[in-house]
């Protein structure tokens, strides 16, 4: 069976996946109009997870860690804190 698209089908009660992020969307607006800027966060967070716009960051290590892979991976993370981040909204 071929995966739907991000954003498409419908959620396990039968409601449209897309008017559930629109409702969301307007939720946001509405929320941010009003000054309420976490619930407008949260509402962005919950249509970006349903596009699949982030990656699970966490990280877990089995077996044998040298001290030079932990420090490898820990530069690693330094890099990308100082990456800059984007706030342009694609739309």
């Amino acid at each position: 069976m071929a995966a739907k698209p991000p954003g498409g089908g419908t959620t396990p009660t039968g409601r449209s996946t897309r008017g559930v992020q629109r409702r969301l969307d307007t939720i946001s607006h509405n929320a941010e109009a009003a000054g309420q800027f976490g619930p407008a966060v949260r509402a962005e967070e919950l249509i970006g997870r349903s596009l699949h716009m982030f990656v699970d960051q966490s990280l877990q290590l089995q077996g044998v860690l040298k001290d030079e892979h932990i420090q490898a991976v820990l530069e690693i993370a330094r890099r990308r804190q100082a990456e800059p981040i984007d706030l342009e909204d694609d739309a």
